[in-house]
């Protein structure tokens, strides 16, 4: 959608987002709900700040840096963006994620029964 160009290819063979997604993007969203999960409101300011300082502080270095810049989108469309994934990662967990372990902790303990 040409959202933003990537102007600085950290591996030369690789696509140029490909370190950000798989990198500090995704693992920093997996460590804010493993840590925060429960706490819907803890789980919200985290992202809001996390993402806030991706956002504006981090991007403007970047973008100094000649590493990536914004091209399609405005650094608040960029924050309002963050915010959805956050909101739909929280939902996937909480309606998919819960209901997959209860299932299984019931197989589980239907088991123990048996011995």
């Amino acid at each position: 959608m040409k959202w933003w160009t990537i102007t600085t290819k950290i591996f030369p063979k690789v696509n140029g987002i490909m370190p950000f997604v798989i990198g500090v993007f995704l693992s920093g969203s997996v460590w804010i709900l493993k840590f925060t999960y429960k706490n819907f409101y803890l789980y919200l300011f985290a992202n809001i700040l996390i993402d806030t300082f991706f956002t504006y502080p981090f991007y403007s270095l970047f973008k100094k840096l000649g590493v990536w810049k914004l091209t399609g989108l405005k650094q608040y469309q960029l924050s309002l963006l963050f915010f959805v994934k956050s909101l739909l990662m929280y939902a996937f967990q909480k309606y998919i994620g819960d209901r997959l372990y209860s299932k299984i902790e019931g197989t589980a303990s239907k088991q123990q029964d048996l011995y």
